[in-house]
């Protein structure tokens, strides 16, 4: 009987120790990106794209706007989207120091999401910023 006493109060120590005050990360702030949320933003990506193929000074805020809505619904692959539409269009417009710090955001990103096409596109344009710089 005493055994019995001595092991149970082990067996509550022990699960008292394991849930001393650790947080628990149980992933219930993630969540999934809605559909209408999803539209939103792809729309907002798909209207910059094209103001940025016809070099309008609206792109940037348009794509800003979809880089906003796209970090709040905590979507890292159309956060990768939109910030490539703003490195494209700073890079077109020669503003290559500009361009740069988006490429290399968005670097981590395509690291994140695991892109090895858009980190390497994304290398090769970096190149071709610190080529026209003269680095």
């Amino acid at each position: 009987m005493p055994y019995r006493i001595f092991g149970l109060t082990i067996l509550i120590v022990l699960l008292h120790l394991d849930a001393g005050g650790l947080p628990v990360d149980d992933k219930s702030t993630d969540r999934p990106i809605l559909a209408s949320e999803k539209k939103k933003v792809e729309d907002l990506i798909a209207r910059a794209s094209y103001l940025q193929m016809t070099k309008n000074d609206s792109t940037l805020v348009v794509a800003t706007e979809a880089l906003n809505l796209a970090r709040t619904y905590s979507s890292v692959f159309h956060e990768a989207r939109a910030l490539q539409v703003i490195a494209n269009y700073n890079f077109d417009k020669e503003r290559y120091k500009d361009a740069q710090d988006n490429l290399r955001q968005l670097l981590v990103l395509y690291t994140l999401t695991g892109d090895s096409l858009g980190k390497a596109n994304c290398h090769n344009r970096l190149g071709q910023a610190y080529y026209n710089l003269g680095i």
